[in-house]
């Protein structure tokens, strides 16, 4: 992020985009029926509060933070740094959970979707820096 301008308002945009795109996937071409969203799912999900659901193991301790890794990671190439962007994958988990589905919020889905992408994203983060750091040429820059 030393390199990089910070960018809070484009990384905000990105994670928007992200659920609007995974969203018209999940309606329009998959027809899922959790998808099928409206104003009032919003205020349902909102008047119900949070819930534990029992999605698969792979959903929950796999899909979720690889969803969480995508919000962390705009933040990230957006300039932020560590901290300032683990609220990006929190807000668009939050996000997702009230606005991107009719199932009510689930508690464990937030926190491994914003604690799991943080730890992944920040892995992935770090990986490409070192792969994409054209600073050094030669044996080194072939190296990494």
């Amino acid at each position: 992020p030393g390199f990089n301008k910070k960018h809070p308002w484009w990384a905000l945009m990105e994670d928007v985009g992200i659920n609007v795109f995974v969203q018209s996937i999940d309606r329009y071409a998959f027809n899922f029926e959790y998808a099928k969203i409206s104003p009032s799912s919003f205020w349902d999900n909102a008047q119900h509060g949070f819930v534990w659901d029992n999605d698969y193991f792979s959903t929950n301790q796999f899909a979720h933070p690889y969803h969480g890794n995508l919000y962390f990671n705009t933040a990230r190439n957006n300039g932020l740094g560590f901290f300032a962007s683990y609220p990006y994958a929190l807000g668009g988990s939050l996000m997702w959970e009230f606005w991107g589905e009719t199932d009510p919020p689930a508690i464990n889905d937030v926190l491994s979707t914003s604690i799991g992408g943080a730890a992944i994203g920040e892995v992935m983060y770090r990986t490409s820096s070192l792969i994409l750091n054209d600073s050094q040429r030669g044996m080194n820059r072939f190296l990494r």
